[in-house]
Parts: structure tokens; sequence; C-alpha cells
């Protein structure tokens, strides 16, 4: 089953989550999406809260096991 934490992303957060878990780095999630560097590590900030994540590599995990079952 998901973990329906995910789906308390927002639209912006899930877009980062998803280029974490491609390997993007924050310098490049900032050219892919075209936001400061600051609003990117607040949403970092926000989707590891939400997600109850302790680094990007569990980002990564949870982001493609929600992925898994939908």
């Amino acid at each position: 089953m998901p973990d329906n934490n995910i789906c308390k992303l927002t639209k912006r957060e899930f877009e980062v989550a998803e280029l974490i878990t491609h390997g993007y780095t924050n310098k490049q999630i900032v050219e892919h999406i075209n936001i400061h560097i600051c609003t990117v590590k607040a949403h970092i900030h926000s989707i590891m809260q939400k997600l109850k994540a302790h680094n990007r590599a569990n980002i990564s995990f949870l982001f493609l096991k929600h992925l898994k079952f939908l």
C-alpha cells in the first residue's frame, strides 16, 4: 500500500521530489524549474517533514515506493 504522506505534497514539492529521485542537485533543480535556491531548499525541508524523510536518498525511496503502487 502506498504511503499517503506523499499525497500531502504540493504540486511543486512533488516535482522537486521527482527531480531528487532522478539525482538532480539543488543547483540543477533551480535551473530546471527556474526557482530560487532558497525556494528549493524550503521545498526540500517541507518534503522531508511531510514524508518524515531523513535525507535525499530517503525521499527518493519513498517517492519510488509511492510510484510502484500507482
